[in-house]
């Protein structure tokens, strides 16, 4: 895997797909803006259709999502439009 850049004019596509499809990355001054990632480690939650379902910054520990996670496995297996669960997680 070769480096690649994150942010910027040179941002990879899997990273502007990511960033652009996560409601917790627009900016709440200007929501015609999207944030930066902010550090190494940022984690994405992302269906099987590819959809992101959640953007985590560093500071949140993966296994605090573990209800949408294993909603999103269970769910992979059948075709139900049932709704996800409410998460409460604190994105800086």
């Amino acid at each position: 895997m070769d480096k690649c850049d994150v942010n910027g004019p040179n941002t990879h596509e899997v990273f502007k797909y990511l960033r652009g499809n996560s409601k917790e990355l627009i900016s709440k001054r200007d929501p015609t803006k999207m944030l930066q990632i902010p550090w190494n480690f940022c984690k994405w939650i992302v269906d099987k259709e590819g959809k992101v379902q959640m953007y985590l910054n560093p500071t949140i520990q993966l296994h605090t999502c573990h209800e949408l996670i294993e909603f999103l496995i269970a769910k992979s297996g059948t075709k139900t439009d049932e709704a996800l669960p409410s998460i409460a997680v604190k994105v800086d």
